[in-house]
């Protein structure tokens, strides 16, 4: 089962309309980035402000709007954007847990090479911290990362890229571009190897399965492990 915009001419979004969303994307990256300067300090780990996750999950929200508003300019965002139901929703999770197993291995085989955990900043340099805020802090982390986040980059890396891409380039080079994409758009160049080939795992699963429900799935269990990982580690 092919993504629907294989298929359907009509569901290709325009080059102007992705411009425009990545515009909105870097406006709301480099406001949280600002906010999050004001907010936490040097000697902090941002994971335990309430307040910083609060920001990146607005960020996301601004981001996410962006993406439904060009996929509806197609005029069935739902299929524009690979939220349709699988064929076969036991081959379909079968394949996102495989997937997942084998992202989070390539992850930790390659982060003693590159530390891409430690240059995202992640992984607290200290304990948490006592009282109510901290662990606050901790439950939106989760949300960001781990629901947030997955959910809106699937939105614009796999269903709108590809909705852009797919008819023009095919499905390899599609998977390859959205791969690309989605590691320059984490800015750091350590982490970019370990995002890359997750980019590519994802295009995979949506060009098998026809849809980015799978992907998402994959997504929001691989960063929800690896945010458990980083909390954990002191």
């Amino acid at each position: 089962m092919t993504p629907p915009v294989a298929t359907d001419a009509r569901l290709q979004v325009p080059a102007t309309d992705m411009l425009i969303v990545g515009g909105v994307a870097l406006v709301a990256t480099v406001f949280a980035g600002v906010a999050h300067s004001i907010l936490v300090s040097g000697d902090d780990d941002f994971i335990y402000s309430p307040g910083a996750m609060a920001i990146i999950i607005c960020t996301y929200v601004v981001m996410g709007g962006a993406a439904v508003w060009a996929a509806r300019r197609t005029g069935d965002a739902r299929r524009a954007l690979g939220l349709v139901a699988p064929r076969s929703w036991p081959r379909a999770v079968g394949l996102a847990l495989g997937t997942v197993i084998l992202a989070l291995i390539v992850s930790a085989a390659l982060e003693p090479i590159f530390h891409g955990a430690d240059a995202q900043g992640v992984v607290p340099d200290h304990g948490r911290p006592p009282g109510f805020w901290p662990v606050a802090g901790v439950l939106l982390a989760y949300l960001a990362v781990a629901v947030a986040g997955p959910l809106v980059e699937e939105l614009i890396f796999r269903g709108l890229l590809t909705a852009a891409f797919r008819r023009r380039f095919g499905p390899w080079r599609t998977a390859l571009l959205t791969a690309a994409f989605f590691a320059a758009a984490h800015f750091i160049p350590r982490v970019m190897p370990a995002v890359f080939l997750l980019g590519l795992a994802l295009a995979f699963v949506y060009e098998r399965i026809g849809s980015t429900i799978p992907g998402i799935l994959v997504h929001c269990l691989y960063n929800g492990i690896a945010l458990t990982a980083a909390v954990t580690k002191h």
